[in-house]
């Protein structure tokens, strides 16, 4: 079921300075990767190298954000940030390039998100990487579009 309007404006108020609406930044931000448990963490890192790779282009933008995620799980060695990513690079090259393979694998990662609000935080997270070089590309879309719709965001 898509959001309503009033939903999708939830949040959103003009800004002193133009008629645009802007987003408040505490909604925006309302959860950060610390809230979420080991096995969520290790899910959207999954989700986000899955994203990173979903185009066949990996730019250094794409690659620092995911950086930046890990940081913010609290993963402050370098050493540490790269074996974690390493794991879910290799666990990427584990699946077939077909269609329902990657679907497949998409649904098992998302498992762990149980409820509305880490699905909303996921895709979040996953947009912000997909969108972060300026750019998204059709397959990119096509990725964001694909968890968009298995998590009901």
């Amino acid at each position: 079921m898509k959001p309503r309007i009033a939903d999708r404006l939830a949040g959103f108020e003009a800004d002193e300075q133009s008629s645009f609406p802007k987003i408040h930044a505490a909604n925006q931000n309302s959860m950060n990767a610390n809230q979420l448990n080991p096995e969520q963490r290790r899910a959207l890192l999954e989700l986000l190298v899955f994203g990173m790779y979903s185009d066949g282009h990996l730019s250094i933008e794409e690659d620092l954000r995911v950086h930046a995620f890990l940081q913010e799980c609290g993963i402050k060695e370098d050493f540490a940030r790269r074996a974690l990513l390493q794991n879910a690079i290799s666990a990427l090259r584990k699946i077939p390039n077909r269609s329902n393979a990657r679907k497949h694998h998409v649904a098992q990662i998302a498992a762990p998100f149980d409820n509305a609000h880490v699905a909303q935080f996921a895709v979040h997270k996953l947009e912000e990487l997909l969108t972060v070089d300026g750019q998204l590309s059709d397959r990119e879309s096509d990725h964001l579009q694909e968890v968009r719709q298995l998590l009901n965001c």
